[in-house]
């Protein structure tokens, strides 16, 4: 897959009275993947806005996910029902529980995405190449524009590579 290593870093639990607080955390290496893999690995490519995000326990308590409601999709590959999705990513947060996954995708209720899906319900990240296929539309100096999770634009596809512009835009900025 795309994920060269994934290495179970750390869980720490502590129990305070009858609250468990629970804090996992997964590191793992992200590999660039080539452009004509990232398309080839992917079931859906479309466009669509994030309407809804809500995280669960799942597997009778063991993990917690997140489901991200994605629609007006516009599919450029691939078929979704009444154009929409629902991703499933693990990790997230309820109450003091937590789940961690280093580069994890998380996406911004009412922003729009392009989005590389592929084993939507069985991958930890349904975004092929985990966080690299998934790019924020963003308005900039009147025009769209495509920025990585990592908050670099994008700005082409040379040698079967994305390429970027610059360094990431302050946090502070992109997340207004």
């Amino acid at each position: 897959g795309s994920v060269a290593s994934e290495k179970y870093v750390q869980v720490l639990t502590a129990i305070f009275g009858s609250t468990v607080l629970s804090v996992a955390v997964f590191a793992h290496d992200v590999v660039p993947m080539p452009y004509s893999e990232m398309v080839k690995a992917s079931e859906i490519i479309g466009v669509g806005t994030v309407t809804r995000s809500v995280s669960r326990f799942d597997d009778g308590g063991k993990t917690i996910r997140t489901y991200v409601t994605v629609e007006q999709l516009s599919v450029q590959k691939g078929q979704v029902q009444n154009n929409s999705i629902v991703l499933r990513l693990e990790g997230g947060t309820i109450g003091e529980d937590r789940l961690v996954i280093s580069d994890m995708p998380s996406f911004k209720h009412g922003s729009r995405y392009l989005l590389y899906v592929a084993g939507n319900g069985t991958a930890i990240s349904p975004i092929v190449g985990f966080h690299q296929g998934a790019f924020e539309i963003v308005e900039r100096d009147g025009r769209e524009v495509l920025m990585s999770l990592k908050g670099l634009e994008l700005i082409g596809v040379e040698n079967d590579r994305f390429v970027f512009a610059g360094k990431p835009e302050p946090k502070g900025r992109r997340d207004e």
